[in-house]
């Protein structure tokens, strides 16, 4: 903290007395005597650190000085009680700032009510200083989503890990995935194995953009600059949305400068090829599109894009697609919905089908062996890409990407959803995956007429009820 201009002789109690009563932070920081012995200015001084962290690689220092702060107000004779009471008091400062930004009444119900959880950010605090990030993570899950708080402490406790993991001290970690990435490719990160922990309360802590680590960090990302396009370009409810979390995440821990979307937020296809190759340092750019589109295939026949095409059982793909269409929630939702919408749905599905699969640099999946065979699909993946993950993390996104995990992530984050409905970070919607199969929530006229369909057109399936192909999942066509 800067402090050049205040003279020594005005450093006094009154001084950061009458700044603290008018809410003048910095004034309270930049006068406080740091050869004082008087407990009460280390509170205030505590109180005024914590009202003015703003994000960024300072805040953890600053988060630091805070809780020093209040240690060398006990030291000098300050109570626990009144620490905990200072404590507090910040905490109502800046729940109350929150409030007044978003608009709302700081009431004082709802601020003690919201205050009452100061207990826990003492708890966090101790576990981070323990560096028990995990335990920190799971105490912080349950603190108000409002608070300006949580959001501070998420960032210490991003610090902390990246901290841990890179073996750097918390003011020099790096400050996004990418970076951690970085790091370890020049050799400052001793042992993945030491990883462990770490990684699960950073997917714990973000639920919607865990880390990977990725062992070939240079060369990996050596291929972007001919193919800076990555399509997740799989059938309607063929496990397209999974391929697309997993191609945004990798892509998250490549670069830090990279986008995701989806077609639906934007005019057309090309608009997203405009966007990445417009946009200054923007690298990498990762599109979800369900159908064929020339805008698409050109980047493929350049060899500027990678696809990965998934592919669903004709059988099941109707049963979901029937369910989406009875979903009230669903982007696909009809009224009544006619079963002759099936048919129309099959036919476009094998001439999608046909065109994608036909296209270079395209990788093509069944979304069967994507819930099965996770870990397997996913290196399959990773290999198309160019990338080489780390064990740990290979382990780490198979378990997020595991069924039961996406449920629970849209469930979660239900209210935040776009214009057409879906997550804002994931593009699931809510009831996106079942809880039960499609199949049981069909009638029997619905079965009965989607097996009809599946025997119509069984020449153009295998007999797994999959579109045939002339590749298998480790088979992906030229450079």
């Amino acid at each position: 903290m800067a402090r050049s201009f205040i003279m020594e002789g005005s450093r006094t109690p009154t001084m950061t007395q009458q700044a603290f009563g008018r809410g003048d932070w910095q004034t309270v920081i930049d006068a406080h005597p740091l050869e004082s012995h008087d407990p009460a200015e280390w509170l205030r001084y505590g109180v005024a650190l914590l009202q003015t962290l703003t994000p960024g690689t300072e805040s953890g220092k600053q988060q630091q000085q805070a809780a020093l702060a209040f240690v060398q107000a006990q030291r000098e004779g300050a109570s626990a009680e009144a620490v905990a009471a200072a404590q507090q008091q910040a905490v109502l400062m800046s729940i109350s700032r929150s409030l007044q930004l978003a608009g709302m009444e700081a009431s004082g119900e709802r601020t003690q009510s919201l205050a009452d959880h100061q207990g826990r950010i003492s708890s966090i605090h101790q576990h981070i200083a323990k560096h028990q990030w995990l335990e920190a993570s799971e105490e912080l899950s349950t603190l108000p989503a409002s608070t300006n708080e949580k959001k501070q402490i998420k960032s210490l406790l991003k610090s902390s890990i990246f901290a841990a993991i890179s073996g750097t001290t918390q003011e020099h970690s790096p400050e996004d995935y990418a970076g951690v990435n970085r790091l370890r490719k020049q050799g400052q990160i001793s042992s993945i194995d030491d990883c462990h922990d770490a990684l699960k309360a950073t997917i714990y802590l973000d639920r919607t953009t865990p880390l990977a680590l990725i062992n070939n960090y240079t060369l990996a990302n050596k291929t972007l600059e001919n193919h800076p396009f990555w399509i997740a370009y799989g059938n309607i409810r063929s496990g397209s949305t999974v391929t697309f979390n997993l191609l945004r995440i990798l892509a998250n821990s490549l670069s830090n400068r990279a986008i995701s979307t989806w077609e639906g937020d934007l005019k057309s296809p090309e608009k997203f090829f405009e966007l990445v190759n417009e946009s200054n340092g923007v690298n990498l750019g990762v599109l979800k599109i369900h159908r064929n589109h020339e805008s698409v295939n050109k980047r493929l026949i350049a060899g500027q894009a990678k696809a990965i095409v998934s592919h669903r059982d004709m059988k099941t793909a109707c049963y979901s697609y029937w369910r989406m269409l009875n979903n009230p929630r669903s982007p696909f939702f009809k009224n009544s919905p006619e079963k002759d919408l099936l048919e129309k749905f099959v036919e476009n599905e094998i001439k999608e089908f046909e065109l994608k699969s036909q296209q270079d640099n395209t990788l093509i999946v069944r979304e069967r062996d994507l819930r099965s065979d996770t870990q397997e699909t996913i290196n399959t993946i990773v290999a198309f890409l160019g990338i080489e993950l780390a064990r740990e993390s290979l382990q780490h996104l198979s378990s997020f990407l595991e069924v039961n995990n996406l449920r629970r992530i849209t469930e979660a984050n239900a209210t935040k959803t776009n214009s057409t409905g879906h997550e804002m970070v994931t593009y699931l919607h809510p009831g996106h995956i079942a809880k039960s199969t499609s199949a049981q929530e069909c009638q029997q006229e619905i079965k009965d007429y989607v097996s009809e369909l599946v025997q119509k057109y069984s020449e153009n399936l295998d007999q797994e009820g999959y579109w045939r192909t002339n590749s298998t999942l480790q088979t992906f066509k030229s450079e």
